[in-house]
């Protein structure tokens, strides 16, 4: 099955910022972070949204990204939805 790994989010989330990401991204504690304080705004979130459709090949609601708080729950979420798509039959396995 086809998971998105920390490292995976991280450099989706940098390049969704131009690259120009700070130290608050280095090891995982950027994870728990409020993605306001990560200085990561509303077109950087459009971005990812736009990002994780084509990493992932799934079809996900505009608003994916703004459910989650943090990217540790954004994390979770895009695991949640490949899941559910290899246990719908349309994911990968």
């Amino acid at each position: 099955m086809k998971t998105m790994e920390v490292d995976e989010l991280r450099t989706l989330m940098v390049e969704c910022m131009g690259g120009d990401a700070d130290a608050a991204f280095a090891g995982e504690e950027f994870l728990a972070a409020p993605f306001a304080d990560l200085d990561f705004d509303s077109l950087a979130r459009v971005e990812l949204a736009e990002q994780l459709k084509t990493w992932t090949g799934l079809t996900l609601p505009n608003d994916f990204v703004d459910q989650a708080a943090t990217a540790g729950e954004l994390l979770e979420r895009i695991n949640d939805a490949l899941a559910g798509a290899v246990g719908a039959g349309t994911g990968e396995g």
